[in-house]
Formats: C-alpha cells, structure tokens, sequence
C-alpha cells in the first residue's frame, strides 16, 4: 500500500535522533558539471553507503544535481564528529557497445558534526567552464528550535549557491498576494527581501515571515534579482529579473505557520551544455526545501 501525505504531515526524524551519537544532515546536489554536463552522485562515511534513491528506471543511480537526500522533510542520521567522507559517482556497467565507465569520487574529506544537532550540506563545484573542475562541501548549521520562538510565523533562510554569481550578489524579494483570490485589482506587498547575497553568502540563521493564512492554498512568488531592482513588482523580467517562482502551480512555496524553510539558488550564469552558453540548461534557478 502506498500512502501520500499532504504538507501539513510530517513524520521527519528531526525530534529525536534514533541512534546514539548522531547528528542529523541534509544534502543538496548543486555542483555543475564540468562543460555543463551534470552527473549523479552518491555518499560515503569510510566504506559505507549513507545515500539512497528510489529506483524507477535505468542506472547508475544516485542522487542528481538539484536533488537532495533525504527528502523532502527528512534528515539523515549519521555518526557524529570527525567522520570521513566521500561524494563518488555511480559506474557505469559496459554494454554492446560501451566500455564500462568507473565510479570517480568527486569531493574525498571529512564530515564535521556535533551529536543531535541539524545541518545542510551543499555539493558546490569550481567554475564549471575551467578545468579541472574541482567539488567541495559548504555545510551550514540547522538551527529548527526557532519554530518555538512564535508558531504563527514561518521561518526562512536565504543561501546563494551560484558560484559566479555577480560580485554585488542577488536579491531576493518574497511577494504575497493580500487581496482576495480572484477579486481585482491585485494587490502584493514584499514580505522580505534579502539584498546582496553572494556566493556562499546569506545568514544561516532563520527569521520570522508572515505566515500564509491556513485557508489559502496560493503560493508565495520568489524573484531572484539583480541587485538593486525594483521591489513588489511581480511582473518584472528580464534583465532585472534573474529567476522566478510563481505563486501558482507545482511545487509552490506556501509558507506555513511553525514551519521551517530554506530558499537558496543554484546554477550558472549564462547557463552551460556541451562547453556553451545556454538560455534554458544550467541556469540560475531560485527554489526552496523545508527544513522542518
């Protein structure tokens, strides 16, 4: 039996850790691959396997770039402390005609984590246009206890992963629809906005939105910006507008009360595939998980 919950249902292990000297990670795939051409990884502590995917069709598989494990809620529980850790690429099995391609571990270092506490931890590449392309970690710290703070808030980060992202950064404006659906005029008002994130850039520690009300169902729109674009504007494009989430749709961001969010960009200026540029593979993206 397959059973689906909805967003208000979480089952995520983060209120306890199960097993003893744990910590609790979250990892995101966001490195592009060199010329453009992305790859799957997966997650080793010493020799063991800590990463898994669902199975549905073809391999290798592994965990794909923009993807996360676990998801969506979800936290993994690994060991705590000094442990080593490994980022390798399936291989790939021979056919009729192809010679079998080995596993390459992307990224070979250590995963630092304190027992019961929560973090993030980023896959991030060299640019992707000058090799040899080199991996890395950027882990952040998780800090979930905020939802305690006022559980009428929702609670949000904003972490820039594109790393040739302008020198000044991105702004980030988040915008709510406050009349009523469906009644014009439309009316907006930015309920945060986030100024000069760069590469790596952005506070980990999260703060309090405006929740969205218990009955609405439409999302919040995200506009990534230049720096220094207008603000509440839900139609501004292009070149101003750098990414944007809509307010309605799939995969909405619908901020609710004692809820727990990261949003963050990936991708590569210009966008990348086969070594050129590109207007639709690669390019920054605006997105989001829940933490909690």
């Amino acid at each position: 039996m397959i059973v689906s919950c909805g967003d208000e249902h979480n089952f995520a292990p983060y209120a306890t850790s199960a097993v003893e000297n744990a910590s609790n990670v979250k990892f995101i795939h966001t490195a592009v691959g060199a010329a453009g051409t992305n790859f799957q990884v997966n997650y080793f502590m010493g020799t063991e396997k800590i990463s898994s995917v669902g199975v549905s069709v073809g391999f290798p598989i592994g965990i794909s770039y923009g993807s996360q494990f676990p998801a969506p809620i979800n936290y993994a529980l690994v060991k705590s402390g000094d442990q080593p850790l490994s980022i390798v690429t399936p291989k790939i099995a021979a056919t009729a005609t192809l010679p079998e391609i080995p596993a390459v571990e992307c990224f070979v270092g250590k995963l630092v984590t304190e027992t019961a506490k929560f973090y993030t931890n980023f896959l991030i590449g060299s640019l992707p246009t000058v090799t040899p392309v080199t991996y890395s970690t950027y882990q952040i710290n998780d800090d979930l206890s905020v939802a305690a703070l006022d559980k009428t808030k929702a609670y949000i980060r904003f972490i820039n992963v594109v790393n040739n992202a302008p020198v000044a950064g991105y702004d980030l404006g988040i915008i709510k629809t406050t009349s009523l659906s469906g009644v014009t005029p439309v009316v907006t008002k930015e309920v945060q906005t986030y100024k000069n994130i760069t590469f790596k850039g952005g506070d980990e520690k999260f703060i309090a939105i405006e929740a969205q009300e218990p009955t609405d169902t439409r999302g919040y729109q995200l506009q990534l910006r230049i720096a220094g674009s207008a603000s509440n504007n839900p139609t501004l494009a292009a070149p101003a507008l750098v990414a944007n989430q809509a307010n309605s749709g799939t995969g909405i961001f619908v901020p609710r009360a004692g809820r727990i969010y990261t949003i963050y960009c990936r991708g590569f200026v210009g966008g990348l595939t086969n070594g050129v540029p590109s207007a639709t593979v690669n390019i920054p993206v605006i997105t989001f998980y829940t933490n909690k």
